[in-house]
């Protein structure tokens, strides 16, 4: 008997205010990353991973049903660019 993976092998990623759905069980989060960081700007580098609001690893394997989130590990106010440290 041979299972469809149209919906159970689905992987919902998000970073920032891209989210969408991918048949992605079985793939690592790195390579997901690496797929989609044009896409979705992901930082090849600064952004961690969260898989169910857990933070794994690049090796993490991926299964149907999950929820893979990027997040940016830290950020900067654009205003600190413009003003002088006097100002500030």
């Amino acid at each position: 008997m041979v299972l469809s993976c149209e919906k159970t092998c689905e992987v919902k990623v998000i970073h920032g205010a891209n989210d969408d759905s991918f048949q992605l069980a079985g793939k690592t989060v790195g390579n997901v990353r690496s797929s989609l960081v044009d896409a979705f700007n992901i930082p090849p580098n600064g952004a961690i991973a969260f898989v169910n609001d857990v933070q794994v690893d690049m090796d993490y394997l991926l299964e149907g049903g999950e929820t893979l989130e990027f997040c940016k590990q830290y950020g900067q106010k654009g205003i600190e660019r413009m003003l002088t440290e006097e100002a500030i």
